[in-house]
């Protein structure tokens, strides 16, 4: 909450809950040097730092020397929060705690001392001897709501009135109040008042106390006058309003209506009194319905017009009152403002937010949370559509409100009128917002519990603008959005386009390309479109998760690969359709705890795009079985089950390390052809747009274009359905592999050797012949690497590699699994 930070230093912009100002001595430094906590204030007070200077006080006898050698000599701290500079007007945020100083004690000391420590009611934070030796400095909780920040002083007033009488209550046998009948030092009033910090070794400290004073706190002990100042149990409480707003309709119907025959001045009285208290006009027509009996003599007698004389008087009082809640009979709300009863003013006060209220508003607005797997995101819900949203969202859309109100709020209530103007309106919610939008309030926001429609085993949704698409295994559908009711989707699955049923999309210029980019092959062109209709299926079965990986047929260069064969084109195809998150594959570190943040609920499609050759795939284990867990900076952290898993596909231009069993059954590989590829010579060639004549999803796309895009993309989702993924053998994924694990030489000396199964082969000897062709007498390689390198070979043949020993002659067999 910041109120003022005009001149506030550099080190103090973001103050957290529960700190406090600390100022270097003289008490005429009003410049803060540091923030503190109340566990560094317990630290200085019970060191020895301060026990010379606190000893030497003591010593001096005159009242007079000793008030002098205080204010120079000892540094000082603002409970009450943090200050740019010591002032009211320079509060930067509350640190929701009030200091209690008990001065002159005397002999009481220790026993008042133990009594508050034990206080269970109070619960105090902290508690010290003052630096005079003869009173108490008492720190405890309380609800920064409380303070006063619209007075133009003595903003803890209302605080420290419930505080001195409660000590009134508990305490009188051991404090001798003053004139002023005050049991507490009245400078606690002052949200500012400096508090000296001295020595004391037995200084109580406890932390974890979870008592508060709050509005019960101040409703239980109001405010005092004592009349005898040496009698201080003959008090009387001030009358505070004139009429009690805790009075019911039965208490007035008491009053102004009879048991039988009630006429219409008896009506007349009860009605304007309960207009007059604040009642809700439907509470006083239901009551004068069901329980007041009307004299048959009576105009009224007739129940329509009973209601109608009801509805005349509240609206010739004009009391809106009906927006007026009674929270007790010292506190009200009207709208979001939540308002005090102030014993000067004679009147409420309106000074806070009505969490309640502010609540309602969210809820009304759309606003919720949603459990995703075990942890649960902020949303906003328009009909059936909903959207991630963070707190800022949910208090600009306050503040947007606020600032919209152009007319005050009026009405009547309890015979007041009351106006709470705009500017005051902007200033309430500014000030005192920051209590509301944080984590620990909007625990209380409700749940979104609507279903999200998606896809199951047998059925795969599309939601378009005017379509809902539904595809089964027996085709294509439509129905209008009205059609279907009790589900909810992610606005960002929904595709921005109209469509419509069509029977030949050969002619789209993504089906040339899917023909392309499989070089014309029938097995190799129904693979890549039953590998788009699996990331198309948002629906997830964990014992058969596999990540769609997409390869250049040719690897040009194994060191600075080419690429540019299509791969990130297929993706944005499949981006059109479904709700897709990138991640750099160049950049993506198995020991980033953050690594999958950009992941949002709504996310069906994980694209890892342009992996390192040395990528861990089994990074990808426990997510294409287990479920996501995503960790985000400032934002909460949740898990996706694994049910609603996004499908995973990866773009790379280098094979991935790791062959073997456990990673193939985990990935479904498609090779892409080098049709476009090999047109480019320079770099600068655009050869797709080249061969289309446009640049694919573009402004130039027509209509027509689009729809037989869509149904292309559709129709691979219901061969998937039907024959689910058709694979092929691949061309060159395990030969490149070799090559880019060993070595071009290596890679091109292995294939010559026609190495073949169950023949022994002299390890030395042809390590010797590779390193005499390839390295001559200027690098040799390792016998090791040269080792690795067969089993490396033997892996891409399907061989098992087993090495043995004779005579100290070291051999190598491959053995066919």
């Amino acid at each position: 909450m910041s109120i003022n930070n005009d001149g506030f230093n550099d080190i103090f912009k973001e103050p957290k809950d529960n700190e406090i100002s600390y100022f270097n001595k003289p008490i005429l430094n009003i410049t803060p040097s540091k923030i503190l906590d109340l566990d560094q204030i317990f630290s200085e007070i019970s060191s020895t730092r301060y026990k010379q200077v606190t000893d030497e006080l003591r010593a001096i006898k005159d009242t007079k020397k000793a008030k002098t050698f205080k204010s120079s000599n000892f540094d000082y701290v603002t409970f009450s929060g943090v200050f740019s500079q010591r002032g009211d007007n320079f509060l930067v945020k509350p640190s929701n705690y009030f200091t209690i100083d008990v001065d002159n004690v005397g002999e009481n000391l220790k026993d008042l001392r133990q009594a508050i420590i034990d206080d269970q009611e109070l619960c105090p934070q902290m508690v010290f001897i003052s630096p005079s030796g003869n009173g108490l400095k008492v720190i405890v909780k309380i609800d920064s709501n409380l303070i006063q920040y619209q007075a133009k002083g003595r903003k803890m007033e209302n605080v420290w009135d419930a505080v001195n009488s409660y000590f009134s209550f508990h305490y009188a046998d051991f404090i001798t109040p003053t004139e002023k009948n005050e049991f507490i030092d009245g400078s606690g009033k002052d949200i500012s008042r400096p508090c000296f910090l001295c020595h004391d070794p037995n200084v109580h400290f406890s932390p974890n106390d979870t008592g508060i004073i709050d509005y019960d706190f101040i409703h239980k002990y109001p405010s005092i006058i004592i009349k005898s100042v040496n009698k201080p149990s003959k008090r009387v409480t001030t009358k505070e309003i004139t009429v009690n707003p805790s009075t019911t309709l039965s208490d007035l119907a008491k009053r102004h209506l009879k048991e039988i025959d009630n006429h219409h001045p008896d009506i007349l009285k009860f009605v304007g009194a309960a207009c007059t208290t604040g009642q809700p006009i439907e509470d006083v027509k239901e009551y004068l319905t069901k329980n007041v009996n009307i004299s048959t003599d009576s105009t009224h007698n007739d129940v329509n017009k009973m209601l109608h004389l009801v509805d005349d008087l509240y609206s010739r009082y004009n009391t809106n009152s009906e927006d007026v809640i009674t929270l007790d009979e010292r506190k009200i709300a009207y709208k979001f403002l939540y308002a005090r009863y102030d014993k000067d003013a004679k009147k409420y006060i309106f000074s806070s937010l009505y969490r309640d209220g502010v609540l309602k508003m969210l809820h009304d607005a759309g606003f919720a949370k949603r459990k995703i797997g075990k942890n649960f995101v902020y949303i906003r819900a328009n009909w059936c559509i909903i959207k991630e949203v963070t707190p800022e969202n949910m208090r600009d859309y306050m503040i947007s409100h606020v600032f919209s109100i152009e007319e005050k709020y009026s009405f009547i209530y309890k015979k007041q009128d009351y106006s709470i103007y705009p500017d005051n309106i902007r200033e309430i919610f500014l000030r005192t917002s920051n209590d509301i939008f944080n984590k620990n309030w909007l625990e209380h926001i409700k749940e979104h519990t609507v279903p999200v429609l998606k896809d199951n085993a047998h059925e795969i949704y599309f939601f378009l603008k005017n379509v809902l698409v539904t595809i089964s295994k027996e085709g294509i559908s439509t129905e209008s959005w009205d059609d279907k009711t009790g589900f909810c989707i992610w606005a960002d699955q929904i595709i921005q386009r109209d469509f419509e049923i069509i029977e030949d999309f050969t002619q789209s210029h993504f089906y040339k390309f899917l023909r392309n980019v499989t070089n014309h092959d029938v097995e190799r062109f129904n693979s890549m479109v039953t590998g788009i209709g699996y990331l198309l299926h948002h629906s997830f079965k964990e014992s058969e998760g596999q990540a769609v990986i997409f390869y250049d047929e040719e690897v040009t260069d194994i060191k600075t690969p080419q690429g540019g064969s299509g791969k990130g084109l297929i993706i944005n195809a499949i981006k059109q359709v479904r709700n897709v998150t990138k991640i750099d594959g160049k950049h993506l570190e198995a020991t980033n705890r953050f690594r999958w943040e950009l992941i949002v609920p709504s996310t069906q499609l994980v694209w890892i795009d342009d992996v390192k050759p040395d990528f861990d795939f089994s990074m990808l284990f426990s997510n294409l079985t287990d479920g996501w867990t995503i960790e985000r900076k400032n934002l909460p952290q949740f898990t996706i089950a694994p049910k609603d898993s996004p499908k995973t596909v990866i773009c790379s231009n280098s094979i991935i390390k790791g062959g073997g069993s456990t990673n193939k059954r985990r990935q479904f590989i498609i090779e892409l052809s080098n049709f476009y590829s090999k047109k480019i010579k320079t770099g600068n060639e655009k050869p797709i747009e080249q061969e289309h004549g446009c640049i694919f999803f573009g402004e130039e796309w027509m209509q027509q274009e689009w729809n037989m895009f869509l149904n292309l993309m559709f129709d691979c989702a219901y061969q998937f359905l039907n024959f689910g993924f058709i694979p092929y053998k691949t061309k060159n994924v395990e030969v490149n592999r070799v090559r880019q694990s060993t070595s071009e030489d290596f890679a091109m000396w292995v294939e010559d050797k026609n190495f073949q199964p169950n023949v022994e082969y002299n390890t030395k000897s042809f390590f010797n012949e590779f390193t005499a062709i390839f390295y001559c007498e200027s690098y040799t390689i390792g016998q090791r690497t040269f080792t690795g390198w067969i089993k490396d070979f033997a892996t891409y043949k399907g061989w098992e590699h087993v090495s043995k020993s004779s005579n100290n002659v070291s051999k190598f067999i491959f053995i066919e699994k």
